[in-house]
């Protein structure tokens, strides 16, 4: 194969999924070090930073438990823990910065988990007719760029949105983790897979929601029994899972999930009058 340079960005990546990559073209004779992990938005016109070139997906696997109850990415201490694998998405390009900052602004230590900020030469005077980001920008050099993640020796980790963040019982889960493991049932194509949180009687709620193709009620039951019992044995969740038909799920222009608007929806047809959900079903 020809092909020296495979960059990959646009959403949080996946190990396992360049491996499959890799596996299923390796016939062809692709080399899996031609992957170029890297981080970038157009809000930085647009990358912010690249993987070291020639060495494919590198990865850092941390315990999930820190993780998720202290916002720390360390070191598994023993072979049982439960772990997360994020993928190196390298350094900032010459003349950018990177910085992960805690809830007021505090600049993190290596290693902890927070909001990604970014400044360089390359970051936009501001969203066209929002003056106060046009000020925020032009004062401080610096953009919140609304993910999450962290530094470990000066390269930079995506560990999801800040939008999309599920926050329960002081965990802190990230909705593709969740939807990974729907997607590990043979009926459960890749991006079938949908999670998002709303508020059910001031408290947070999971919902989701699986493109289903299973036209038979008892094997749409066995499948609901089959994830419900999964996620629960994974994260200690009981979420509210909804087979839905396919091209449901709503997308960006980019291919990604739109949870926002996913969960619009759902509570529009959460709230529709009774009258208005038996007609539509008729």
């Amino acid at each position: 194969s020809r092909w020296r340079v495979a960059g990959v960005g646009a959403e949080p990546i996946g190990i396992a999924t360049l491996n499959r990559f890799a596996e299923h073209f390796a016939g062809t004779g692709f080399n899996p070090n031609a992957f170029l992990p890297c981080y970038g938005l157009a809000e930085n016109t647009l990358a912010v930073s690249f993987a070291p070139h020639g060495v494919g997906g590198q990865v850092d696997c941390v315990d999930r438990e820190a993780l998720e109850l202290e916002g720390r990415a360390v070191t598994p201490t023993d072979n049982s823990s439960a772990t997360r694998t994020f993928v190196n998405c390298g350094g900032a390009l010459p003349g950018h910065r990177i910085e992960v900052r805690d809830k007021v602004g505090k600049v993190l230590a290596e290693r902890c988990v927070g909001r990604i900020f970014i400044s360089g030469p390359s970051l936009m005077q501001g969203y066209f007719g929002d003056e106060e980001s046009i000020k925020q920008i032009e004062e401080t050099q610096w953009l919140d760029t609304g993910d999450l993640g962290y530094l470990f020796n000066g390269h930079l980790y995506i560990t999801g949105r800040k939008k999309d963040l599920i926050i329960i019982r002081g965990r802190n889960i990230w909705p593709q983790d969740i939807e990974v493991v729907a997607e590990t049932e043979p009926e459960v194509r890749p991006g079938d897979a949908i999670v998002f949180i709303v508020q059910n009687d001031g408290e947070p709620a999971v919902v989701m929601q699986i493109q289903c193709r299973i036209l038979a009620q008892d094997r749409r039951d066995h499948l609901l029994r089959t994830l419900s019992a999964k996620i629960h044995s994974e994260f200690g969740l009981l979420p509210d899972i909804n087979l839905v038909p396919p091209h449901s799920i709503p997308r960006t222009s980019s291919g990604k999930p739109a949870r926002a608007e996913a969960r619009k929806r759902f509570l529009s047809q959460m709230n529709a009058p009774r009258e208005m959900l038996a007609a539509g079903s008729a």
